[in-house]
C-alpha cells in the first residue's frame, strides 16, 4: 500500500500539463515537450503506439551507446528513471535534446533534479561522482539523496556491459545486463545481456549458479505508466486518474452517454443494458473487483470506456494496478463523492474520457524485494504475493515480501488471507504462497462458530458453480460492518472479496460458517441460526423467553411450598429442592432476557446490550447450571434412602456434601467463563468449544449411573417379593418413581441443548432452525418440569381416590333412583299424593346429608395421609 501511494503520488505529479510553449528561443529541440504532452495534438499529428511497460523499460538501457531516459530524484528521496515515449514525437533525435531536460521538462514534471548519463550529457560533470557533487552544491541535495543518485548513476551509466568482469562491488549495467557469477569462487563472473523474461533466467543450461540466477531476475525492473486523464460529464470536468500498470495504447479517447454498469462487478454477470458504445460507469459496491477482470467484461459488452469508483474506500488512492494485462479502452477512476453525484444526477448525459500515456517511470524495486514467480522462489522468511503481472487471467509475478507481522512484531497470518491494509485484494496464489512460506494459519479465537483454521488445502474448485460466495446475491448493504468470524477487524467488503477471489468449496465448513454470518452485512441468506425472516427471528427470541418465565414461576412455587412450614423446612430433601429452585430462578431470569443483553453491534433481533451486559447474562446463565449439578445430589439422596435405607436424620449429618460440591463447581465454571462470554445467537453464554458443557455432561452421567443402581435395586427387590405388600415397601416404590420423574425432567431439559452445542462446535446445525428452536425452548424449562414433577404425587393421589370411589357412588345413585321410582309408583295408587311426595323428598334430603358427611371424612383421611408422608 505504501508503494502504491508513493507511485500514485509520483504519477500525479508526472501527469501535470506539460504543454507550456518551449519555442520562445526558436530551438527545434523545444518541440519535445509540446509534442509529447499535448494529447489531442499528438493524436492528430502522430500515430498512437501500443505501450507495454513490462518490456519498454529496456529503452531506458543502453541502445547505440546512449541512455534513453532521465535519472531523477523524487521529492521523497528515491531515485527513478523516466522513459518518455519518444516514438510519439517527430522532433530531432533524442540525443540532441541537450540540457533542456532539466531546465524545462523536468521542472514541469516535478522531479528535482534529473540528468542524463554524464557520458551522454556532461552538463554537471564527466562522471557520476563529479556530476552529483556539482548537483549537490547547485540544488542543495542531502547526503543520503546524493549517495542514492551516485549509486543509481553508476549502476546505469558506468557499470559493466556484455563480456565485462563483474562481482558484488563491480555490477553490470542495471536493467540491461546481469552478472552470471560463473567463476569458481562463486562471487564473480561475466556480464551478460538480460533475457526477454525473468523465468528464462531459470532455463536449463542458461545460468548455472543460483547467485547468477538471482541477479538475472533483477533485469526486469518495476515500471509504471506516466500520463494524464480527462473526464467530462454534461460539460463538467471531474478529477480522475488513469489506470496504471497496463498494456495499452498511448492515446485513448471515448465520447458517448454514460450508463450504469455496476452489475458487471458481480461474479457471473456478463451483460449490461445499454453498454454497447457507451461510457460505462461502475460502482464497485462489492469492494472486491480486480481491474483486469472488470476491463475484460467491459470490453466484451462493448463499453467505449470505463469510469470506476470504489465508494467504500476510506481514502481515495486513484487507480491501482491492472496487472500489466492488455486493456483496449480508456479506463479511469474517480472520487467516490463524484461517483455518487454522477450516479444520482448525471446518468445518460453525454461524457468524454481521454487517457494519454506519455511514458513510464522505472525504479529498482529489488531494493525492496526480489522479483518472484512459480519458478523463482523467495528466500527464507519471505513469500511471493503474485500481484503484479497477469498472464492468461492469472497472476504470475510478484516481488518478494517479508512474512507479515503485527504491530507487536508477532506473526500476522490474517494478512495472508485478508486485505487488512485496505489496499490490495488477495488472490489464491498469494494466500497459498504466504501460508506455505510463512507457516501461517488463522487460529481463530476459541468460539463455537469460528473455524479451527484456514489452510490452502481448502482452496480449489473444479467447477465455478462449486465456489463459495459470502453473499451469493452480491447484495451487501452494510460493507463496513465487522464480521466476528476470522478476526476482530474483518469488514463485510473484505469477507466478500476474500470469498470471491479464493476458490473455497461452497460445501466446506468455512463457507457454511461465513454464510451463516452474512446477515450482519444485510445479505440475503440463511440468517443466524437459520432464522432468515423477521418472524423466525422474533419466534427465536420470544418462545424461549416465554418458557423461561414459566420456569421461573415453577421454581418459585417449589421454593415457596418447600419452605412455608417449619415441618417442611426441617426435611433435607426440601432443603435441596429449595436450593435447586433458587439457582434455577437465577438462570431462568437470565434466559428470559434472550437476545436483549447481546451487543447491539452484533445485529441480532432484539439486541440492545453491550459487552458488559452480555458478560453478565452469560455469568448468571452459568450460575443457573448449579441447579443441574444439584440433581446429582438429589440422585444420591434417593440412592441412600431407597437402597441403603438412610433416614432423614442420618443424611442431615452429611448435609454439606450435598450442597458444597455442586455449588462450588458451578461458581468455578461461572467465573472461569468470564473471558469467553459472547453472543451465542440465542443469548450470551460461554462461547468456548466443548469444555463449558463438560460439567453438565458429567452430571448427567453421574445421575444416570446412580439412578441405574437404584433401578436395579428396586428390580431385584421386586423379583424377590413379587410385590410390595408392606407400607414401607409401597413408600420406597413411591419415592423411586418420584426420583425417576425428576431424572427424566433433567434429561428433557439438557440433552437437546447439549447436542446442539456440540454440533455447533463441530460446525454443524448452524442453520437448522427447527432443532435450534427446540433446544432453545427446552433448556430454560428445568424449573417448569421440576414443578410438574413436584406436584405430580398429590395430583395423582387425588385422581386415584376419585376413581376408587366412583363405583360405590354410582351404586348409591342408582339405589336412590330406584327408591324414588318405587315411591312415585306407590303414590300413583294412593289418593293423598302430596303427603307421599313430601316424605320422598325428606328421605332424599337425609340421604344427601349422609353422603356429604362421608366425603368430608374421606378428605380428612387423605390430608392426614399426606401429612404422614
Amino acid at each position: 500500500t505504501t508503494l502504491l501511494v508513493t507511485i500514485l503520488d509520483l504519477s500525479t505529479r508526472l501527469r501535470a500539463d506539460l504543454s507550456s510553449n518551449m519555442n520562445q528561443d526558436g530551438h527545434s529541440g523545444n518541440l519535445f515537450s509540446a509534442n509529447i504532452t499535448n494529447g489531442k495534438q499528438a493524436q492528430l499529428a502522430k500515430l498512437s503506439i501500443h505501450h507495454d511497460p513490462t518490456t519498454s523499460y529496456r529503452r531506458c538501457g543502453f541502445q547505440d551507446e546512449q541512455l534513453k531516459g532521465l535519472i531523477c530524484l523524487g521529492d521523497w528521496g528515491d531515485v527513478h528513471w523516466v522513459c518518455p515515449l519518444i516514438e510519439q514525437y517527430e522532433g530531432p533525435p533524442f540525443s540532441e535534446l541537450e540540457s533542456m531536460a532539466w531546465q524545462d521538462y523536468v521542472d514541469n514534471i516535478g522531479y528535482k533534479p534529473c540528468f542524463y548519463c554524464p557520458s551522454q550529457d556532461p552538463l554537471y560533470g564527466r562522471d557520476c561522482q563529479s556530476s552529483v557533487r556539482n548537483m549537490t552544491q547547485i540544488f542543495g541535495l542531502e547526503e543520503e539523496s546524493a549517495t542514492s543518485m551516485i549509486d543509481r548513476c553508476e549502476e546505469m551509466c558506468e557499470s559493466g556491459l556484455e563480456g565485462d568482469f563483474c562481482n558484488d562491488d563491480d555490477p553490470c549495467t542495471l536493467a540491461s545486463h546481469f552478472c552470471d557469477f560463473s567463476n569458481s569462487d562463486g562471487n564473480s563472473g561475466i556480464c551478460q545481456e538480460c533475457p526477454t523474461t525473468m523465468d528464462a533466467c531459470y532455463d536449463d543450461g542458461f545460468i548455472l549458479s543460483e547467485k547468477g540466477r538471482r541477479d538475472c531476475t533483477k533485469c526486469q525492473q518495476f515500471c509504471y505508466d506516466l500520463g494524464y486523464s480527462e473526464f467530462i460529464v454534461g460539460g463538467k470536468e471531474f478529477e480522475s486518474d488513469y489506470i496504471h500498470f497496463a498494456i495499452q495504447d498511448s492515446f485513448q479517447y471515448g465520447s458517448r452517454p454514460i450508463v450504469d454498469c455496476s452489475n458487471l462487478v458481480i461474479n457471473g454477470e456478463e451483460k449490461c443494458k445499454g453498454a454497447k458504445g457507451s461510457i460505462c460507469y461502475v460502482d464497485d459496491f462489492t469492494s472486491q473487483v480486480l481491474y483486469w477482470q472488470l476491463s475484460n467484461k467491459a470490453e466484451a459488452v462493448g463499453c467505449a470506456a470505463i469510469v470506476f469508483t470504489a465508494p467504500y474506500q476510506d481514502v481515495w488512492l486513484g487507480c491501482g494496478t491492472h496487472g500489466f494485462s492488455d486493456i483496449e479502452i480508456p479506463f479511469i477512476c474517480i472520487h467516490p463523492k463524484d461517483g455518487k453525484s454522477i450516479q444520482d444526477n448525471l446518468l445518460g448525459q453525454n461524457s468524454s474520457v481521454e487517457v494519454e500515456v506519455t511514458g513510464q517511470a522505472c525504479l529498482n524495486y529489488h531494493e525492496w524485494g526480489d522479483q518472484c514467480s512459480e519458478l523463482v522462489t523467495c528466500g527464507e522468511g519471505e513469500f511471493c504475493p503474485f500481484d503484479k503481472q497477469v498472464v492468461n487471467s492469472e497472476y504470475v509475478i510478484g516481488y518478494c515480501r517479508a512474512c507479515p507481522v503485527d504491530d507487536y512484531g508477532k506473526p500476522d497470518p490474517l494478512y495472508c488471507y485478508f486485505d487488512t491494509e485496505g489496499g490490495n485484494i488477495r488472490n489464491a496464489k498469494l494466500a497459498e504462497s504466504c501460508i506455505n512460506s510463512c507457516d501461517a494459519q488463522i487460529q481463530s479465537k476459541n468460539c463455537k462458530f469460528c473455524p479451527d483454521h484456514l489452510d490452502p488445502i481448502q482452496f480449489g474448485v473444479e467447477n465455478e458453480a462449486d465456489k463459495c460466495s459470502f453473499c451469493p446475491n452480491h447484495d451487501i448493504q452494510y460493507p463496513n460492518r465487522l464480521v466476528p468470524l476470522f478476526g476482530d477487524n474483518i469488514a463485510c467488503w473484505q469477507m466478500q472479496g476474500f470469498y470471491e477471489n479464493m476458490d473455497i468449496p461452497k460445501d466446506s465448513q468455512n463457507c457454511v460458517l461465513a454464510q451463516s454470518m452474512n446477515f450482519i452485512c444485510g445479505c440475503e441468506g440463511p440468517g443466524y441460526a437459520g432464522a432468515n425472516t423477521h418472524t423466525k427471528q422474533a419466534v427465536l427470541a420470544w418462545l424461549p423467553r416465554s418458557m423461561a418465565i414459566l420456569s421461573t414461576l415453577g421454581s418459585s412455587f417449589i421454593l415457596y411450598d418447600t419452605t412455608k412450614t417449619i415441618q417442611k423446612r426441617r426435611r433435607l430433601l426440601n432443603h435441596m429442592l429449595s436450593t435447586l429452585s433458587v439457582f434455577d430462578v437465577m438462570g431462568s431470569i437470565a434466559y428470559a432476557f434472550t437476545t436483549l443483553p447481546t451487543p447491539e453491534s452484533d445485529y441480532i433481533y432484539g439486541s440492545r446490550g453491550n459487552d458488559a451486559t452480555c458478560t453478565a447474562q452469560g455469568f448468571f446463565i452459568q450460575i443457573g447450571t448449579v441447579a443441574c449439578f444439584l440433581n446429582v445430589s438429589l440422585a444420591v439422596n434417593y440412592l441412600l434412602s431407597i437402597k441403603h435405607g438412610w433416614k432423614d436424620e442420618k443424611m442431615k449429618t452429611k448435609r454439606l456434601w450435598f450442597f458444597i460440591p455442586p455449588i462450588a463447581v458451578g461458581l468455578l465454571f461461572a467465573f472461569v467463563g468470564i473471558p469467553f462470554y459472547d453472543n451465542m445467537m440465542l443469548w450470551c453464554n460461554n462461547s468456548a468449544r466443548y469444555w463449558p458443557e463438560v460439567p453438565v455432561i458429567v452430571s448427567i452421567i453421574m445421575a444416570t449411573v446412580i439412578m441405574g443402581d437404584v433401578c436395579y435395586h428396586v428390580y431385584k427387590k421386586t423379583r424377590i417379593t413379587r410385590r410390595y405388600s408392606s407400607r414401607g415397601s409401597r413408600l420406597s416404590l413411591s419415592v423411586f418413581r418420584q426420583a425417576c420423574w425428576f431424572t427424566g425432567a433433567f434429561y428433557i431439559t439438557w440433552l437437546p441443548y447439549l447436542a446442539l452445542q456440540y454440533m455447533w462446535s463441530s460446525g454443524q446445525a448452524l442453520t437448522h432452525y427447527g432443532f435450534i428452536l427446540y433446544a432453545a425452548t427446552s433448556v430454560p424449562l428445568q424449573g417448569f418440569w421440576n414443578f410438574v414433577v413436584y406436584v405430580r404425587p398429590r395430583y395423582m393421589k387425588d385422581q386415584v381416590e376419585v376413581i376408587a370411589a366412583l363405583p360405590s357412588r354410582v351404586t348409591q345413585r342408582l339405589s336412590i333412583v330406584q327408591r324414588r321410582n318405587d315411591i312415585v309408583s306407590a303414590c300413583s295408587r294412593v289418593p293423598n299424593l302430596e303427603v307421599l311426595q313430601e316424605e320422598a323428598d325428606l328421605e332424599d334430603e337425609e340421604e344427601g346429608k349422609r353422603r356429604a358427611t362421608g366425603r368430608r371424612t374421606s378428605v380428612a383421611t387423605t390430608k392426614s395421609s399426606h401429612a404422614g408422608e
